[in-house]
């Protein structure tokens, strides 16, 4: 059995954000020399919850090159409708080459309107841009660049992809996603590719008879 770190602190003033985030690195490093085989960060805006969550691809890149061992960066999980789907595959594939391929990219459609509404997406197609931006995702990760361009228009995002996704990922075709299974369609892509499941306390009863 393999146990992880989920990091999870709030900062209740501004005048916390830095305490906490320090404290945060303290924790995960000192989870690292106990054994633990991952640590997972959430991706969050506006509310002072996990303060280093607002940019956490950004926070493990940093976090990365201080752990002594092969410890493996997760995300439980990134809102998928809050990031251009090109920046998305960009910096899944730059994590996934500094921490050489020890990745876990829990992925799902986020759960604050506040958070939408911030970013401009709207919150009532979540689901669908999600899905959306995770199919252009896998063909950026795919494309080589002999193929022709990637169009493509998902609620805010717009753009045509002429060359090839830099860098190329570490892992074969790219990180390991893991889908929420708050859906049967997202259980369901998890284990037609050979993906874990994030499943949460509150999972539906019909997800767990899959």
């Amino acid at each position: 059995m393999k146990f992880s770190l989920f990091l999870n602190a709030r900062a209740t003033a501004p005048d916390q954000d830095r305490f906490v985030m320090q404290s945060v690195v303290a924790h995960a490093l000192s989870a690292e020399a106990a054994g633990f085989e991952a640590v997972f960060t959430p991706d969050h805006h506006f509310t002072g919850y996990a303060p280093w969550a607002s940019d956490p691809m950004m926070f493990a890149a940093w976090l990365a090159p201080q752990f002594k061992k092969k410890t493996t960066l997760g995300f439980s999980v990134t809102s998928v409708p809050l990031h251009s789907p090109v920046r998305f595959a960009e910096r899944v594939n730059l994590l996934d080459q500094i921490n050489d391929g020890r990745v876990l990219i829990g992925v799902g459609s986020g759960t604050t309107p506040e958070e939408m509404i911030g970013f401009g997406v709207n919150y009532k197609q979540a689901s669908e841009i999600s899905d959306r931006n995770l199919e252009i995702a896998e063909r950026l990760w795919a494309k080589q660049p002999e193929d022709p361009p990637v169009e493509y228009e998902n609620g805010p995002y717009k753009g045509r992809v002429l060359q090839r996704i830099a860098p190329a990922a570490y892992s074969k075709g790219h990180a390991p996603l893991m889908p929420v299974a708050l859906k049967d369609a997202s259980a369901r892509r998890a284990a037609e590719h050979g993906w874990p499941a994030f499943i949460p306390a509150f999972t539906p009863p019909m997800i767990n008879n899959l």
